[in-house]
């Protein structure tokens, strides 16, 4: 299977336009449930059906009616998120994604793939292993891709070392080995006489040795050594100069049948990109040197992929191809709006994202053209206009000239919107006299129709009902909303009070905590002043006493007792009493000032205990608050939704229902035919909000 490839199955969706997920499987809305929605009260006030049944079996009950005046329809369900249908014609009504009703028709747009062929160039022998040609070659991929994204890849400190030259590996061969010369052999003979000689001196036995020459034979040329470098990952030897092995900036040496492997790998799996030895990658020159042209494109076309976003990829809708489509700079000069796979080169539309449409033929999911056309045959409008393909703006044709000029000077086919060529003209080869006689006939068709048509008093009917509902649609739509209002309003304000009666409590505790820490205060303040001044008198009387003693107070002069001894220890301790009482003041003001600091500290400490209890209460009052407000705005998305579903559904069956009912007198009548007109047009909240309340007072 081609690495850039998804598996499609005939039967499934393209791969980069998924499936629309219901109201119930998304994450953003699935979970939210809104009291204020109720599809039984809608069906009775706005839809008007009988009680018991749903707007499913009403829709059903239409379905049938238009099946039998031979119309194939099927309504949007409530869950989709599409925009609104596009207009209808004789031969198709809607779009193919999305589509109202059709009528039956042997009619076909051709909006397959082009089926011209180009040159094919042969399979990539490295990486289509099953199959698949690439028949047209990436101009614009070129190796700058992958130089910007190995740019951004930290190979390590490694690459900022100088990689060393590995050590050769000799391998001798068994026809290659080293012989010993008879040289080597006589000097070892030699080596053996010259001890023997050495003996007789040292033993005195001298003898006369009759001198021989020897002629030895021409000396052999030195060993072959054959230099062979092995592969480090495939183990198999080459010669030193091969051009098969290459040197990567690790110092590893490879072989090509390696370093191929190495980057079919990396293409194969994205965890393996890109393609490197040692955390170095590959360099774009080895790379551009080992592969062929094929093999190139695939690599870069897997470098591009890794690049871009997931959410940006995108994929040929081909179920039988599915290969990846790059980004590409240009234009396509015959369908410009189309993105042309390099794999199969099928078209894919730039705007739906499926396979590219026939020629001339607008895309269904461009809506703002849809839309306009959709006005426009309402309005019995001839006015014909085309998309720009450089500005992407709506540009008005000419009816004299092919030839479109958008104001951003690009010029284009007004009946094909091919890229207009100076010289050459049409792309595509258009006549636009064909186009000039095709428009003049659909003119006078259309004209002569006009004069058929007339008004039918029933459809004049359905249009009032269908006027009614839609008022009444408005109405309850702002009812059930002021009340999800009122109701968010009415919770945030008990959340509110909550919150405000618990901030109250916890600041009236914590003023509490600190009056009740004051007293405290104070009381043992107070207390410590008493026991300084019960201890400042207790050193008054003890002074006096011990004056008293010194000086012989109360002592009789004619007593016949023993004078009193004034030792030298009473007037130390004497003294030292004199001392206490004249510091006592700086005493009792440094312990009373340690007392305070001790007490400033606990009411700080106290301080910022309470303000982070009363911030950490703020900051989960504010986290519920933050919370209900995401909640309430999930509500509100999930409500606008739910009544946009309803609008897009109540408005297809509208257009449905008139299409029947004309259907129905024309079968009755088959040689008048019946007007249709147009469905009421949705007034904006705010002018019917102004409208109602004026009509109230």
């Amino acid at each position: 299977m081609d690495p850039l490839s998804v598996p499609v199955s005939p039967t499934a969706p393209a791969p980069d336009v998924p499936e629309r997920p219901s109201t119930a499987e998304r994450p953003t809305t699935g979970s939210v449930t809104v009291i204020e929605l109720n599809d039984a009260e809608y069906c009775t006030r706005v839809l008007q059906l009988p009680l018991g049944k749903s707007e499913a079996e009403a829709d059903e009950e239409l379905l049938a009616r238009a099946s039998a005046v031979g119309i194939t329809a099927t309504l949007p369900s409530l869950a989709s998120q599409c925009p609104p249908a596009s207009s209808w014609s004789d031969s198709s009504f809607g779009t193919p994604q999305d589509r109202l009703f059709s009528n039956i028709s042997n009619k076909t747009n051709g909006t397959g793939v082009s089926t011209q062929s180009s040159a094919v160039c042969p399979p990539s022998p490295l990486f289509d292993s099953e199959g698949g040609e690439r028949r047209s070659s990436t101009s614009s991929l070129t190796f700058a891709h992958y130089e910007r994204y190995i740019s951004t890849i930290d190979s390590g400190s490694n690459d900022d070392k100088p990689a060393k030259d590995p050590l050769p590996i000799y391998n001798f061969s068994p026809r290659r080995v080293f012989i010993p010369s008879p040289k080597s052999m006589a000097s070892a003979g030699s080596k053996k006489s010259s001890f023997q000689a050495i003996k007789e001196r040292l033993f005195g036995r001298k003898k006369k040795k009759k001198k021989v020459i020897q002629i030895l034979p021409p000396p052999l040329p030195p060993p072959v050594v054959e230099v062979r470098i092995v592969c480090t990952t495939c183990r198999d030897s080459f010669e030193e100069k091969s051009s098969a092995l290459h040197k990567l900036k690790c110092g590893h040496i490879h072989c090509v049948d390696c370093v191929k492997t190495m980057i079919k790998q990396a293409v194969e799996d994205e965890t393996l990109m890109p393609p490197s030895c040692c955390s170095s990658p590959l360099t774009p020159s080895l790379i551009r040197a080992i592969l062929n042209q094929d093999d190139q494109d695939t690599f870069l076309l897997a470098v591009v992929k890794l690049n871009t976003p997931a959410d940006e990829q995108l994929f040929c809708p081909d179920p039988d191809c599915g290969h990846f489509i790059p980004p590409q700079d240009g234009y396509d000069v015959r369908h410009p709006f189309d993105l042309a796979c390099v794999k199969c080169n099928g078209r894919m539309c730039g705007i739906c994202k499926d396979i590219g449409h026939g020629l001339g033929e607008h895309c269904p999911l461009d809506w703002e053209l849809t839309l306009l056309k959709k006005k426009q045959q309402q309005q019995n409008d001839k006015e014909i206009w085309r998309r720009c393909y450089q500005c992407r703006n709506l540009v008005s044709t000419s009816e004299t000239s092919q030839i479109t000029t958008c104001l951003c000077k690009a010029q284009f086919c007004s009946v094909c919107t091919g890229i207009w060529d100076p010289i050459t003209g049409c792309p595509n080869l258009c006549s636009f006299e064909d186009e000039l006689q095709r428009r003049r006939i659909a003119a006078t068709l259309s004209s002569i129709n006009e004069l058929k048509l007339r008004s039918n008093p029933s459809v004049q009917q359905l249009e009032q009902e269908q006027q009614q509902e839609l008022h009444r649609f408005m109405k309850y739509k702002f009812k059930t909303k002021d009340a999800l209002q009122t109701r968010h309003l009415m919770q945030e304000a008990t959340l509110e009070e909550k919150y405000e009666l618990q901030e109250e409590a916890i600041q009236a505790r914590h003023k509490k905590t600190l009056n009740s820490m004051e007293v405290r205060h104070l009381k043992a303040e107070m207390e410590l002043q008493d026991r300084l001044n019960k201890y400042e008198d207790t050193i008054g009387y003890r002074i006096k006493h011990m004056e008293g003693y010194c000086n012989g107070l109360g002592r009789n002069p004619s007593s016949q007792a023993a004078a009193r001894t004034v030792t030298e220890k009473d007037l130390r301790e004497l003294g030292h009493h004199y001392h206490i009482r004249d510091t006592m003041e700086q005493i009792w003001a440094g312990k009373i000032n340690v007392m305070r600091e001790r007490q400033d500290r606990q009411q700080e400490d106290c301080r910022v205990t309470q303000e982070n209890e009363l911030e950490t209460f703020m900051d989960k009052r504010q986290e519920v608050l933050d919370k209900m407000e995401a909640e309430f705005l999930r509500e509100e998305t999930h409500f606008n939704e739910v009544f946009a579903a309803r609008q897009r559904h109540i408005q297809a069956r509208w257009v449905l229902a008139i299409e029947v009912l004309c259907r129905e007198f024309e079968q009755q009548s088959p040689k008048q035919a019946c007007r249709r007109v147009s469905i009421p047009k949705w007034p904006e909240d705010r002018v019917f909000r102004t409208r109602n309340s004026e009509k109230q007072q």
